[in-house]
């Protein structure tokens, strides 16, 4: 199952600065950028609800919106937010035309940090069509950039998709480390959306190593913050990836089928389809080791494949 996680986090990066100017006579109006902010924070807000397609109108007005003032690190920042959301919705070739343009526009303007960013967004594309190597370059290319200008999103972002590289090949060390440093970055920037994502992915790794009790304590965590943000698509994640733990170790087989319902329901809210068939054919198995033990709620039959219960990239 792949996660809207994986992604530079963008939508802290807002420019606080007003643009705009008023007559003598006249009272102080919303200009240009005040009115692209405005669209900025309802296509965040309309994305933690889950309606990606309309989050991503807003953002695209909201970028035409700069180009208009000629804003081009707010512009190069909004299409990198858009390409996410592109991505996220299912449209690979509409976020990669995002990515592109972003990358384009910060190399010519001089904006780095918007540039490591769509290298990083890029790598994600490259690492969704199976192909690692390209992937790792555009990370650690990311990885580089972000570190030269001191954006420090970008960094925690590049960290934490190359530990999930190192996950996949079985480095756990490699992925523990990568993870831990992205999670002190995420924590001095005070940035709730990464540290959920590094703590979620620190719990499936100490699952995969054997420590449950770790992974339960680092995805409550998540889970607890994603509540605190009313991130829905998060708050899904970390059922599932809790549900996952709870029911490969044996413990509580009960409550992963409650959490795999309640991550159920937030799937048919978000029209997930395939997530849903995912979900019930987890509840479904599970339902029938527990037989007579089974909660109410509990599914009768195997609709679809399990979820590969894959971590967050950001």
């Amino acid at each position: 199952m792949h996660a809207e996680s994986r992604w530079v986090a963008t939508w802290v990066a807002l420019s606080l600065l007003a643009w705009g100017c008023a007559g003598a006579r006249r009272p102080m109006s919303p200009g240009i950028g005040d009115h692209a902010r405005g669209l900025e924070e309802a296509s965040h807000e309309t994305a933690l609800g889950g309606d990606l397609r309309r989050a991503a109108l807003l953002e695209r007005r909201a970028v035409d919106a700069y180009r208009r003032i000629d804003d081009t690190a707010s512009t190069a920042a909004g299409l990198n937010r858009l390409g996410n959301l592109r991505q996220l919705a299912g449209d690979p070739a509409g976020a990669r035309r995002a990515y592109l343009e972003a990358a384009e526009l910060s190399r010519a303007t001089g904006v780095a940090a918007e540039e490591a960013a769509a290298e990083n967004n890029l790598g994600t594309l490259a690492e969704e069509e199976g192909d690692r190597a390209v992937a790792r370059d555009d990370y650690r290319a990311a990885l580089s950039l972000a570190r030269s200008v001191d954006a420090a999103s970008v960094e925690a972002a590049a960290l934490n998709n190359l530990g999930l590289l190192s996950l996949a090949a079985g480095d756990l060390s490699d992925a523990r480390a990568r993870f831990e440093q992205a999670l002190a970055i995420d924590r001095a920037e005070v940035d709730r959306a990464g540290e959920a994502t590094r703590l979620r992915n620190l719990g499936v790794l100490y699952g995969r190593a054997g420590d449950v009790a770790a992974a339960l304590v680092s995805l409550e965590d998540a889970h607890r913050i994603d509540r605190e943000r009313e991130d829905v698509r998060a708050i899904a994640l970390d059922l599932v990836a809790l549900s996952e733990v709870r029911a490969s170790s044996g413990r509580d087989l009960a409550r992963a089928v409650s959490e795999r319902l309640r991550a159920r329901d937030i799937h048919l809210h978000l029209g997930a389809e395939g997530a849903v068939h995912a979900d019930l054919d987890r509840v479904a198995g599970w339902c029938a080791r527990l037989g007579a033990a089974a909660p109410r709620g509990c599914e009768p039959a195997s609709v679809a494949s399990p979820p590969a219960g894959a971590p967050d990239r950001l």
